[in-house]
């Protein structure tokens, strides 16, 4: 059971993409498989334990989601969106922690499959990027047409309907934009460039993703794999004069090919015109991030404090992580989050807290506060926390 739990978390937030009439099959598979392993921690062990700041945050978004409906009656959706929602996130935390905080959680294998998803959608990406601009055929993301949400598989249905009508191709393997993509293989980042040992271990996932990162045209990617490549080599940078000189040959052999091939001269030069080209807000994949916190000045004193509710939000509209915390759980659901997150903080895990800080980072101008995000980062720290800070107890 271990191992059907480690693959369901490595594929969690692929499954949520996917879906029947609104229910991701993240969930409905979720729903079997929560009851056998609380049942098997509750014969092994006769008890079940709780994350005391992740059942704070439940409870606090339970009660502040269901006053707001009963009292305040200021709904932007409909009630039985909002009772979905907070049904589906009352899952999530509610059962998932519980398990992850038993030995049924195999850190070790769980990213294993982890690093294996990651590969497989690295391949099916760039593969994605070598037939449109090779052949003029669009691989699809797979399985498009059974999204849980419905809207956007009938627009992105229609992206990849004709090449011919691509101006700018923009692969995402099979989730449903680059961003996604480049929000699941954060984690995957962080062990290459800054978990000790894994570059020489998986050499194949040290070059493969950070290439699949550089195809998928995301904004969002970019930035990840330049930071996280500078923090997990700076000390190399700075005291190795071999390492220098194969840096700048890189910069220089990639220069080349940039000057030199037209793939590569379009490929970076749009994904980078996307972050640099202020002049019109909206198409700046950097500036549309922060569009959603222009909603919060719509919030009145009582709901900038405590919330209008989680699911509770304004319909049609673009809302990133912080600015969705703010207007559904107030400055106090907010808070509470943020403490859940420092009590991962570890001073002596410096591969925990790079990702830590980068999670905490992707809240403010990415997603980050819905059920499956929360509930994989709580995997993801878990499993750094206990693995090296094993590590670094061996070596010392």
């Amino acid at each position: 059971m271990a191992k059907t739990l480690s693959w369901f978390l490595a594929l969690a937030p692929v499954l949520t993409i996917y879906g029947f009439y609104g229910v991701d099959l993240a969930t409905f598979l979720g729903l079997f498989l929560w009851p056998a392993c609380l049942f098997y921690i509750y014969l092994k062990n006769g008890k079940v334990s709780f994350m005391p700041l992740v059942s704070l945050l439940l409870a606090y978004v339970v009660i502040i989601t269901v006053l707001n409906m009963m009292f305040v009656k200021n709904l932007y959706v409909g009630e039985s969106l909002i009772l979905f929602r907070l049904f589906k996130y009352v899952l999530w935390l509610g059962i998932m922690p519980v398990i992850l905080s038993s030995d049924l959680f195999d850190f070790d294998y769980t990213l294993e499959c982890y690093k294996k998803v990651c590969v497989c959608a690295a391949i099916y990406l760039i593969l994605q990027q070598i037939s449109f601009n090779l052949f003029s055929v669009i691989l699809p993301r797979l399985f498009l047409p059974y999204t849980a949400n419905t809207s956007a598989s009938a627009a992105i249905l229609q992206q990849d309907f004709s090449a011919a009508d691509v101006v700018f191709f923009r692969p995402s393997a099979f989730f449903l934009e680059p961003a996604q993509f480049s929000s699941y293989i954060l984690l995957a980042l962080v062990l290459i460039f800054i978990a000790p040992g894994t570059a020489k271990k998986d050499k194949w996932l040290y070059f493969l993703v950070p290439c699949a990162v550089i195809a998928s045209t995301s904004g969002l990617g970019y930035i990840l794999l330049f930071a996280l490549f500078l923090i997990g080599n700076f000390s190399r940078i700075m005291r190795n004069p071999k390492f220098v000189l194969g840096f700048i040959l890189t910069l220089v052999g990639f220069a080349a090919l940039y000057n030199n091939i037209a793939y590569v001269n379009t490929l970076v030069s749009s994904t980078l015109g996307r972050l640099t080209n202020f002049d019109d807000p909206i198409n700046n994949a950097f500036m549309r991030r922060f569009s959603s916190y222009y909603f919060l000045n719509m919030l009145d004193t009582r709901a900038f404090i405590i919330g209008n509710g989680y699911g509770n939000i304004l319909a049609e509209e673009y809302f990133n992580g912080l600015p969705y915390m703010i207007w559904t759980t107030g400055l106090l659901g907010t808070a509470i989050y943020a403490a859940m997150l420092f009590n991962f903080y570890d001073k002596n895990n410096f591969t925990n807290n790079v990702y830590l800080f980068f999670v905490s980072s992707m809240n403010i101008f990415a997603h980050g506060f819905t059920p499956i995000s929360i509930v994989f980062t709580i995997a993801g720290l878990l499993a750094l926390k206990n693995k090296y800070q094993e590590k670094l107890a061996i070596e010392t």
